[in-house]
């Protein structure tokens, strides 16, 4: 009788459900996946599926790309020479998620190089027409959707890129391994393809501080109020737990979600900082950025994406918090291509002294200084505000 969990394949190609959280960590052959986010997990499933000369590929977010939460699992596919390439291709590529996706392709073939793909625009278009569900008058409405689909001139540059190991500057670069290991496992795209200087038209300073500002309404439209007792009472009861062996798994969770929250301010609090020192300097145009005003620590008793219960997170929040963690990526990193575009608008113009700087711009006054605006406050009793 035919054993189908001893099946191998010659071809593995997922697009799992991204950035979902697991009940138990997921312990493979010589790796384990952490619970709390098992991108990776799929892979290493994938991966014991397929035949030693098999190919593999997966569709998974962007994020998957770097940061410290799946670092040892990109540096095991690289130590290994499993990644035979990585493909950025844009948003808007999914009916049900607008975020950017990459494609990884592995292979067990001892890959000593990794080809890097770079897609910033998609050639061809669907229009999907889609009828409203719920009431009736959603029902009677069609609903129209343009997604970005790769066209198949763009499929074969890929191919041809992947396979000839060509390097086109802006598009394509085939590096070592070692190389990838000497930025520290980053497998974004950004960190190796050569940068296509074009000349730029730039649009005028208002409409770049417009477009941030735009980008910056667009986090403040959710808030998160956290009470400053969950620091106090979560760090005493991840230090309970930490006294018992069965408890230090419970305890390294709640301090994951105290560092969560941290991370948080820590990026609000430099942010607005940054937002200050811009102001004070922008001696070029009346306009000034905004402030960030989408988290606020509070005496009140009130958490927003809510927590109700002082004492302990539940699932649904530090869920949501993940979520809004990712999103602000997200536009954290639109909001740094702005910010270059300004840069590079006013930079030219300082050098060719076509704009001097007046004297004294950086001077500090009391009314150059302002607090940025946190929380607003309808409660007819004021609230104190520690951010």
């Amino acid at each position: 009788m035919l054993d189908v969990k001893k099946l191998e394949y010659d071809t593995v190609i997922s697009n799992p459900p991204f950035n979902l959280k697991s009940e138990n960590d997921i312990k493979f052959k010589n790796i384990v996946v952490k619970k709390k986010l098992i991108n990776f997990a799929f892979i290493f499933r994938g991966l014991e599926k397929l035949k030693d000369k098999g190919q593999m590929a997966f569709i998974l977010p962007n994020n998957c790309l770097s940061g410290s939460h799946e670092l040892d699992y990109r540096k095991y596919l690289i130590d290994n020479n499993l990644i035979k390439a990585v493909i950025s291709v844009p948003g808007s590529m999914f009916e049900s998620t607008s975020i950017p996706t990459c494609i990884l392709l592995l292979s067990k073939e001892n890959n000593e190089n990794v080809s890097f793909i770079n897609i910033s625009e998609c050639d061809d278009k669907i229009v999907l027409n889609r009828r409203g569900t719920g009431s009736k008058a959603h029902e009677s409405r069609i609903y129209h959707k343009e997604l970005g689909s790769l066209s198949d001139e763009q499929i074969t540059d890929i191919n041809n890129a992947i396979h000839d190991k060509i390097d086109i500057a802006g598009f394509s670069k085939t590096v070592l391994v070692k190389e990838v290991i000497e930025q520290d496992y980053s497998l974004q795209t950004g960190r190796y393809i050569d940068y296509v200087e074009v000349e730029t038209i730039h649009r005028s300073f208002e409409d770049i501080i417009d477009d941030i500002n735009n980008i910056r309404n667009d986090k403040n439209k959710f808030k998160i109020t956290i009470n400053k007792t969950i620091f106090k009472d979560l760090k005493e009861l991840a230090e309970l737990f930490e006294q018992s062996e069965d408890g230090k798994e419970i305890s390294k969770d709640i301090n994951d979600a105290l560092d969560s929250i941290k991370e948080l301010r820590e990026d609000f609090k430099k942010k607005n900082e940054f937002t200050d020192e811009t102001n004070r300097g922008m001696f070029y145009t009346e306009k000034r950025l905004i402030y960030d005003n989408w988290l606020s620590i509070t005496n009140s008793a009130k958490n927003e994406i809510k927590n109700t219960d002082k004492k302990e997170l539940c699932e649904t929040f530090l869920m949501n918090l993940q979520n809004c963690q990712m999103m602000i990526v997200y536009l954290n990193n639109k909001e740094i291509v702005l910010l270059t575009e300004l840069r590079d608008k006013l930079l030219p113009l300082l050098m060719s002294g076509e704009l001097e700087v007046p004297k004294d711009v950086y001077v500090e006054s009391e009314e150059d200084i302002k607090e940025p605006v946190v929380e607003n406050v309808t409660e007819k009793k004021a609230q104190k505000t520690l951010i």
